[in-house]
């Protein structure tokens, strides 16, 4: 029921993205959709997480963590209902905008909180042996919500036209983000907290303020588990979200066809996340974790340039196929160290302190680094017409932050 939750919390994020990257290959001018799809809502979401990571995170470390999350769920889906509640005809084009742009922001900071708490959550009721199985189902549910936001709107579009869409259309699939709510009134009322093994804080913010002045758990923070989880999000970041602007802004290939050939090896990828799980507790995060960092790193500028290849300008013919070969052979490598790295990034840390110090590496590696490089691409595509700007820097970020973490691996671990 949380991956449930965490599923339907990616479809509310990605589908900003989604519309994004749809509209961004279309002419249409219409204001509610081209508000919606601007890079500055898209991007400050991401930008933006950090903060609800460390005020969800220092709230489950306090307070409980099933209490964190069940706040950050309702928030979640009354800020994602906002969204669709917004229209030109109440109010001037203009304050519609600055008031998107609060939306996604509010919009990031609740994700960071039921990403953060559902990982804590689930990490700290798993057996010992088994918690890279169990947090691995929740890795699975950002593809899963992926898939869904895309198969809401290819639905919405055999239906409706595109002006329609961007009129009314995508108000209608925020409006499904309201599930979230009773769910998480569900979760509240039938699931159990985590008791917590040590003395409760009086706030968060005291909570904060021992963590800074802790630098045992400052350097178990800043250190392997933060390198590790930048090198894994930038490498996840740009095979699974940047793909859509290189293959769609910068390639031209029609969105429908991205969809599919996007859908389908998203499919044949799913099973790896539970699998890969389980063989994380068998024969050690560490290892899977760094062994993926670096094929991920070499594989990474290749995977783009078959794309380029195989798609080329205008069009892909007959080459849905390899598409999708290249994807799911690309997408094996990258699953590999990212259905494990939660947990390892959970063993790493303080217990004391681990649901806002998993919240503060996750989002700064799996959000704000990735969101700057994808911000860093558009500019060197816009300035230069370079089409691998931006690979090129997501390729020296991975590589440095991969390289540390193996200089700075713990030596002895069971993880």
């Amino acid at each position: 029921m949380v991956s449930l939750g965490v599923i339907l919390v990616f479809y509310c994020y990605y589908l900003t993205g989604i519309l994004h990257f749809e509209t961004s290959q279309t002419k249409e001018s219409s204001s509610g959709l081209s508000v919606v799809a601007s890079y500055l809502s898209f991007a400050t979401g991401f930008i933006f997480r950090p903060l609800g990571a460390i005020y969800f995170g220092a709230l489950a470390d306090t307070a409980g963590k099933k209490r964190a999350l069940v706040k950050s769920f309702k928030m979640l889906g009354v800020v994602s209902l906002c969204m669709a509640l917004l229209h030109e005809s109440y109010m001037p084009a203009n304050v519609v905008s600055v008031f998107v742009i609060i939306v996604r922001l509010l919009q990031g900071f609740a994700t960071a909180g039921t990403v953060t708490c559902a990982i804590a959550y689930i990490y700290d009721l798993a057996p010992t042996l088994e918690k890279g199985r169990f947090t691995s189902w929740l890795q699975m549910a950002a593809p899963s919500g992926y898939l869904i936001a895309m198969a809401i709107v290819i639905l919405f579009k055999l239906f409706v036209s595109a002006e329609d869409l961007g009129i009314w259309g995508w108000r209608v699939c925020f409006l499904l983000s309201g599930l979230i709510y009773p769910l998480a009134v569900y979760i509240d009322r039938k699931f159990p907290d985590v008791p917590l093994t040590y003395d409760r804080e009086t706030s968060a913010i005291s909570h904060l303020k021992n963590l800074l002045s802790d630098k045992s758990a400052l350097k178990r923070i800043f250190t392997f588990a933060l390198f590790i989880a930048i090198n894994v999000g930038v490498l996840a970041y740009f095979f699974n979200l940047y793909r859509l602007y290189f293959l769609g802004p910068l390639l031209k290939v029609p969105s429908d066809a991205i969809g599919f050939i996007v859908a389908i090896s998203s499919l044949f990828l799913l099973p790896l996340y539970p699998l890969f799980g389980v063989i994380s507790d068998r024969v050690g995060r560490t290892k899977m974790c760094l062994a993926g960092a670096f094929l991920g790193i070499a594989v990474i500028f290749p995977y783009f340039y078959f794309m380029q290849k195989f798609a080329g300008v205008g069009g892909i013919g007959a080459n849905k196929a390899a598409l999708i070969i290249i994807m799911v052979l690309t997408g094996f490598v990258i699953t590999l160290s990212y259905a494990p790295v939660v947990a390892l990034v959970c063993d790493s840390v303080e217990p004391r302190y681990r649901a806002v110090s998993f919240g503060v590496i996750y989002n700064i590696g799996f959000s704000f680094i990735p969101s700057l490089l994808q911000i860093a691409g558009s500019y060197f595509y816009d300035k230069n017409a370079s089409i691998y700007g931006g690979i090129y820097a997501a390729l020296i970020v991975a590589t440095l932050a991969g390289g540390i973490s193996y200089l700075i691996r713990p030596k002895r671990t069971t993880a």
